[in-house]
């Protein structure tokens, strides 16, 4: 688990990077805050690769074209949380992520109904 991290990254994304990977599964995000910014190449946010990846009470947003959010593995949870910038499902290899009081307002969701 994770809980009450913050990150603020303006990496480079040249090699269409990441700045959080997560691997792990049955990994939880609590209460945690991420803020990706335009860096040189737009480094994207968070890569989600693990099953049963759930996110609670997470802020998370990026100021450019890059992904705050890929979903590639099945079994995602967005709860209580925030969302802005882009998220994605890769409908591939991750099923419809399940969705419960969270805010994608100032999102591009594709997907899934975000």
């Amino acid at each position: 688990m994770l809980e009450d991290v913050e990150l603020v990254d303006s990496g480079d994304g040249s090699k269409h990077g990441y700045a959080v990977e997560l691997w792990r599964e049955d990994t939880e995000l609590r209460n945690c805050r991420f803020a990706f910014r335009n860096g040189d190449e737009n480094r994207n946010g968070i890569n989600v690769l693990g099953t049963r990846t759930v996110f609670d009470g997470v802020t998370a947003t990026h100021d450019a074209d890059g992904t705050t959010v890929l979903v590639k593995a099945d079994d995602a949870t967005f709860r209580n949380s925030t969302f802005g910038g882009r998220v994605d499902v890769d409908r591939k290899n991750a099923s419809e992520p399940r969705v419960e009081d969270s805010d994608f307002t100032a999102c591009e969701c594709i997907g899934f109904d975000g």
